[in-house]
């Protein structure tokens, strides 16, 4: 098998890589091109430089909490959409989100970016949803779940 340069970084958390600013500025590039608009590029850039660099943004986003404080979800934007919308962004804010936190929506694990210790997103396809009511939305960090947060899919 080869070795692969981001296991120390993705086992342990602490920084290994090293970029410089020219190949900040190519990824930039990459996902200007790539991404659908220029906000979730923004988001797609923090989230490659945490996996990549263990955290290293400029500016920097706060600490990221220890691996074991429970996660709290306080809201989600929006918290309701009606059956047939357009596929759309989920925004869920709170506390205590790590890296490898991933939001659960009924039970199932949603592709989760990580934006902050305090925000996380998902890309909901409503082709999915074809029934109104109620899916409890949940963030979890390794072995931590918490509290479910309703989300409503109205008619």
């Amino acid at each position: 098998m080869a070795y692969d340069p981001f296991i120390p970084v993705l086992a342990s958390g602490t920084p290994v890589l090293q970029a410089t600013t020219e190949q900040k500025k190519y990824i930039k590039d990459i996902l200007a091109l790539a991404c659908s608009d220029s906000f979730f590029a923004e988001k797609a850039y923090k989230a490659i430089l945490l996996t990549l660099l263990a955290g290293a943004l400029e500016g920097g986003s706060g600490p990221t909490p220890p691996p074991d404080v429970l996660p709290v979800v306080t809201s989600l934007v929006p918290n309701t959409i009606a059956v047939g919308a357009p596929d759309f962004t989920l925004h869920v804010h709170g506390s205590a989100f790590v890296p490898t936190s991933q939001i659960f929506i009924k039970g199932v694990v949603a592709p989760t970016i990580y934006v902050s210790p305090t925000e996380l997103t998902t890309t909901i396809d409503m082709a999915l949803v074809v029934t109104p009511g109620m899916a409890p939305v949940t963030v979890r960090s390794g072995a931590l779940e918490s509290t479910p947060i309703d989300f409503a899919v109205t008619l």
